[in-house]
């Protein structure tokens, strides 16, 4: 393993501690404390940005720079310094994000992009296989059903956080035509998004397809994901046309989006 140069090291340092202050942020008074928020808005621009190599045209540094910038642009009496819990949760996460980035860098390590892709392909291809052996217990125990979606985002959180250090649920991102929403799981480290359905008779192709394409929109221009998946859990094989699904994969430069259905 590579000794991390001395100006990486010092940076992550740094973001370590600005991470270690966000607690004791959110339980400061908003109005009293703002030059508290201001001294640390101004750190954390100014050591992400060296971490970015001062490039100010970098997405990281743009996204953070939207979010230390909310209330700004408005009137100079109704501006304000402090930064409220949804901006303060992207920041946490984009400072996650840079000493990441840093420690792959010197640690001189490849992206395991790739793998961490195949191990989420094989868990939500084989997920029925997983449901039905719940179902199927030893000694004639009660059968584990899932019977509705919170069930299917409980095991899938269960199952995500043995292959995966850091896994948010529910995860709030940035308002978008007014319209607010959050993504069922986030894995922090990779830039994953996790959407995860339960296909029913209620839910068929027309209104899931009609839901995805929604989330598709918000969830890409949050500008948190390298890789979306919308997995479609589907025991009671009450889709006819899954394929009409999959036309909302895309990939762009950003952002890939990646669709699922199984059985």
């Amino acid at each position: 393993m590579k000794v991390l140069d001395m100006k990486s090291e010092t940076i992550i340092s740094r973001l370590h501690q600005l991470l270690s202050e966000i607690p004791q942020l959110r339980n400061l008074h908003p109005k009293s404390n703002e030059d508290v928020f201001s001294r640390w808005k101004e750190s954390v621009a100014f050591f992400i940005l060296t971490a970015l190599d001062n490039n100010e045209n970098h997405p990281i540094y743009i996204r953070l720079n939207n979010l230390l910038s909310e209330g700004q642009n408005i009137t100079p009496a109704f501006r304000r310094q402090y930064l409220r819990p949804a901006e303060l949760k992207g920041v946490e996460s984009i400072i996650e994000n840079v000493i990441s980035l840093l420690e792959d860098k010197n640690n001189n390590t490849s992206s395991p992009f790739n793998n961490q892709m195949d191990i989420l392909t094989n868990i939500f291809q084989n997920f029925h296989k997983f449901a039905h052996q719940l179902q199927n217990r030893q000694k004639n125990a009660a059968p584990i059903i899932i019977e509705d979606e919170y069930a299917l985002q409980d095991f899938v959180h269960a199952i995500l956080r043995l292959h995966f250090k850091r896994v948010e649920n529910e995860f709030p991102l940035p308002s978008f035509c007014g319209k607010t929403s959050r993504i069922d799981f986030y894995l922090n480290k990779e830039r994953i998004g996790i959407e995860v359905k339960l296909a029913s008779e209620s839910l068929k192709e027309d209104k899931l397809r009609k839901q995805l394409i929604e989330d598709k929109e918000q969830y890409m221009k949050s500008g948190y994901f390298d890789e979306i998946i919308f997995f479609i859990f589907n025991p009671y094989l009450v889709l006819n046309k899954p394929e009409v699904l999959y036309d909302i994969e895309e990939q762009t430069d950003s952002c890939k989006v990646t669709v699922i259905v199984a059985p």
